[in-house]
């Protein structure tokens, strides 16, 4: 009996969501119509999903840049319905997002979907407030939140949307959450500066303050697991760890990055042999400024090259399992890089920028 209240709890009907009483009329367009918050992708980088302050996630082919399929989750008046953060399982048949997705403000929601056929699967209801991040366990089984404000991490089981685990003693809000390849180690960044590492049963096991800014936004993890990069929202710092200790072990070069905005968003290559980061970075080249993606060798310690990506900060990035990274803009526009540094893709806004 416990386990099926458990599980209404969480795990609530759709049908008892209520909608505006109004139509809502919407666009339908190819590309986005507002900012790109976050990007997620399969285990075998063949999908693309972002998610959007339209109110609307995408799925897109990376190859092709083709758009998929679009997700509507229920939207209202106002913030309702924006999405701050979207996950893709690893096996790419399951949606997660996320956002401003309250009708009162106080009870946010987040909304699964078949990949597929775009049809909602579940609601998972109850968290108290705007949802930053989402992220899949490398085995699909746990669903991890990080929510804005104070309030922390909450885990979720994807079988049934039941709460496995929560922190709450956060000072600040926790923009990021990352897992190591293995999914035995989760790291997440906050805002009070402190940056946390959980382990398989999402227990603390360390939690650290940081030198190199005071609003911790990003992280990654190396792929062998031993070092974990973070980015600032207040700082234009890089740095690099020990994924075990979480003490400092280096800064990466950022020559000239100062003048023209940070690089706050990373991800390390598959083969780890790259570091990659980008931000409000911006370079004027070829009559137009383009914020730039930096893609450091040997793990950042090494040269770095300075590649045109979008023409808006530049808000998430994800490795590619077969090298190189696929990256999305707040124009909105995404793209994709080869290990070379070559851009392979650009898909950019449907709407005319005046």
């Amino acid at each position: 009996m416990k386990h099926i209240l458990l599980s209404l709890l969480f795990f609530t009907p759709l049908l008892l969501h209520t909608q505006p009483s109004e139509p809502i009329l919407t666009l339908n367009t190819g590309m986005h119509t507002a900012t790109i918050r976050r990007i997620s992708t399969d285990a075998r980088g063949r999908y693309l999903l972002t998610a959007s302050d339209d109110k609307t996630a995408k799925l897109w082919d990376i190859g092709s840049g083709v758009l998929l399929r679009t997700f509507r989750p229920p939207i209202g008046a106002d913030n309702e319905g924006q999405l701050h953060a979207g996950a893709l399982s690893p096996d790419g048949r399951t949606v997660a997002v996320g956002g401003w997705t309250s009708k009162d403000g106080l009870n946010y929601n987040i909304y699964l979907f078949d990949a597929n056929t775009g049809t909602m699967l579940r609601r998972i209801k109850g968290l108290p407030s705007v949802i930053k991040d989402l992220e899949f366990s490398p085995d699909g089984r746990f669903l991890v939140a990080a929510i804005s404000r104070s309030n922390g991490i909450r885990v979720y089981r994807s079988s049934d949307g039941g709460l496995q685990a929560q922190d709450s003693d956060y000072g600040g809000p926790c923009h990021n959450v990352a897992f190591d390849h293995w999914g035995i180690r989760l790291a997440t960044v906050c805002y009070d500066g402190y940056l946390r590492l959980y382990d398989a049963d999402f227990k603390l096991l360390k939690k650290s303050k940081t030198t190199g800014g005071s609003q911790l936004f990003s992280l990654a993890f190396s792929p062998d697991g031993h070092l974990l990069a973070v980015g600032y929202e207040d700082s234009p710092t890089v740095q690099v760890l020990d994924a075990s200790t979480l003490t400092f072990s280096y800064t990466v070069d950022m020559t000239g990055n100062t003048e023209n905005g940070g690089l706050d968003i990373l991800a390390f290559s598959a083969d780890g042999s790259q570091l990659v980061a980008g931000g409000s970075y911006q370079k004027y080249n070829n009559d137009k400024w383009w914020f730039q993606m930096r893609l450091w060798y040997e793990q950042g310690k090494g040269r770095y090259t300075d590649l045109d990506a979008g023409q808006n900060s530049l808000i998430d990035t994800k490795a590619l399992p077969g090298g190189g990274f696929v990256y999305a803009g707040t124009f909105p526009d995404w793209g994709s890089i080869d290990a070379a540094g070559k851009r392979l893709r650009y898909v950019g806004s449907d709407v005319l920028d005046y």
